[in-house]
């Protein structure tokens, strides 16, 4: 050894470093980054996300770079067989039921009330359900008593100001005792669904999309609950494997089931159905270009399914609100106009920097750790099914913009519930990205799974972190109708009270039956002390239970009776 120059490492001192000291710097940035977060989210700091997000791209990113880049391996051989994809999608079903059955007679988001009330009506083999009293051809107008969230209630009965199709869906939900388990079913559904969309970049690509998508706390969140998004985004991957079909065998049975399942989703959700019916639209008249037949017959399907969804909206309209051109939720606005919706430069500015912006990053925290930039590399090196990769990544950027047009917020957590649609196609892009990252710069195996095992550690740190916030919200409900259902249960009960910590509220607690005159409770909201003997008498109910959410974060409950006028109706 000539003087100067020191003696290579030995062989067994990089293994020691390949096992022990690589796995222990990343896990301790990993560990910094997720406890930082952790430790301000439970202190009801606003900027926990942002705070994770600049630790985890300073510290983190660098380092697993650093990582893959410092030695390298010709070989790349499979990282995942398909016993991890199938247990990770047998464990999310578990989880997500159980979380899911914990979200019964709960309403973590405002809407999920006004979708279990309608899915009630529709088990029992309505359309509507008959007014409460107090109802008036102006259901702006209801009184407080019977004024239940995002429902309408007029002289001409009382139902969901949304559309019709989610809530037949979770119908199914109630004839079989079980609504709080459809969600969760849509959510291994996706998973299945994704796993046979990442077909065409083989196994490995299948097996990591699935772990990815299974192990994200965005996923389970918006798989439980009575939310529409995890059955609109099952349709959307529905439409997106039909496409693909299609455009492949170049059959046009197959691009008709496509645009058929299309316009099942503005049935459920009209503005993601949209956004999504856009994607496919792009990616047909790519990819029939050049062969006018198929072209011709593809635009005429798109139209075929156009035409239907305009004439099913025009149906509910004129079953609900007697004029086809007024929707539901037009009638619930008082307004033919659509408010939520705006073209505004200045509003669409002031929309991305104080609302959108924090819903963006929020979302990021819980996808797969650098996954936007594992997609963005996917889609700059890809050469395999090229274009069917762009049309995945297509959607989640679109559902951004899209929503950016909103006005109004969406009161989600852990994650944007207004992107998830477009977040199934989007984890195979980011799995392709991993591969073809790792692949391209030769990163040995044990590296590439060391690393691997870091960021799904941080993934289901943060499922650790979101089951909480489902059991918080849930738990105020679960006491609430705790209190109002024991017993001796009065035939009446009232509730009051709000808290927006815990997103609570007495008008999402409608859990009334559709005919609520011959069922053995009814539920309304607590018009205060001078207005409950008088809404006792109206609805014939002579006992009666009050159950109050104070802001010290109790509840107050009484019970009293009330002798009715010998005209009022009787129970």
């Amino acid at each position: 050894m000539l003087p100067g120059l020191s003696a290579p490492p030995a062989q067994n001192e990089l293994s020691r470093v390949d096992r022990w000291l690589w796995p222990a710097v990343l896990a301790f940035v990993v560990a910094i980054s997720v406890l930082s977060y952790v430790l301000l989210h439970r202190a009801g700091n606003t900027h926990a996300t942002i705070v994770f997000l600049a630790l985890f791209y300073i510290l983190a990113l660098p380092l697993f770079a650093l990582y893959w880049r410092t030695r390298n391996d010709s070989t790349q051989p499979d990282l995942l067989s398909r016993k991890w994809s199938a247990t990770a999608i047998i464990l999310f079903g578990v989880l997500a039921g159980s979380i899911g059955k914990t979200a019964d007679h709960a309403a973590l988001i405002t809407d999920e009330s006004s979708y279990l009330f309608q899915a009630r009506i529709f088990a029992a083999g309505k359309l509507k359900a008959a007014p409460l009293p107090g109802a008036s051809a102006n259901p702006k107008a209801a009184p407080t008593a019977i004024s239940f969230a995002q429902t309408i209630q007029n002289d001409k009965g009382w139902f969901s100001k949304y559309p019709p199709g989610w809530p037949s869906i979770l119908a199914i939900g109630y004839l079989l005792h079980c609504p709080w388990l459809i969600n969760p079913l849509f959510g291994v559904v996706q998973l299945l669904l994704i796993f046979c969309l990442a077909r065409s970049w083989g196994a490995t690509t299948q097996n990591l999309a699935v772990l990815m998508a299974a192990t994200s706390a965005y996923f389970l969140v918006e798989s439980v609950g009575a939310m529409s998004h995890a059955a609109e985004s099952t349709v959307t991957l529905f439409a997106i494997l039909t496409l693909f079909r299609g455009t492949r065998e170049r059959r046009l049975r197959w691009i008709a089931v496509c645009f058929f399942l299309v316009a099942c989703a503005t049935e459920i959700r009209p503005y993601t159905g949209a956004v999504v019916g856009l994607v496919c639209t792009i990616s047909v008249i790519v990819e029939f270009r050049h062969n006018r037949k198929l072209l011709s017959g593809a635009l005429a399907i798109l139209c075929g399914s156009a035409v239907l969804a305009i004439a099913s909206f025009m149906l509910t309209n004129r079953l609900y609100t007697g004029d086809p051109l007024l929707s539901p939720y037009a009638l619930f606005e008082g307004t033919r106009k659509i408010r939520e919706i705006t073209f505004n430069p200045r509003i669409i500015t002031y929309n991305i920097l104080n609302t959108w912006r924090w819903s963006v990053a929020d979302t990021i925290r819980v996808s797969f750790p650098f996954g936007f930039l594992f997609a963005a590399y996917a889609l700059w090196k890809e050469k395999q099914h090229r274009a069917q990769l762009v049309y995945l990544a297509l959607l989640f950027p679109l559902l951004v913009l899209a929503y950016f047009l909103q006005i109004e917020g969406s009161s989600s957590f852990d994650g944007e519930r207004y992107y998830f649609e477009g977040f199934g196609a989007f984890t195979i892009v980011v799995a392709r990205g991993f591969l073809l990252l790792t692949a391209n710069w030769k990163v040995p195996r044990a590296r590439v799974i060391t690393a691997l095992l870091a960021m799904l550690a941080v993934q289901l740190a943060m499922v650790i972190d979101a089951i909480p916030d489902v059991e918080s919200r849930a738990a105020v409900y679960h006491e609430s109708y705790r209190l109002a259902q024991a017993a001796p249960r009065p035939p009446l009960i009232f509730f009051g009270g709000a808290s927006e910590r815990f997103a609570f509220a007495s008008t999402h607690e409608n859990w009334n039956a559709p005919d609520w005159r011959s069922a053995p409770v009814v539920y309304l909201n607590d018009p205060g002390p001078s207005g409950r003997d008088e809404y006792a008498c109206l609805v014939g109910r002579t006992a009666y239970r009050v159950v109050d959410y104070e802001p010290s974060g109790r509840f107050l409950v009484s019970n009293s009776t009330v002798v009715c006028p010998s005209k009022s109706p009787s129970h």
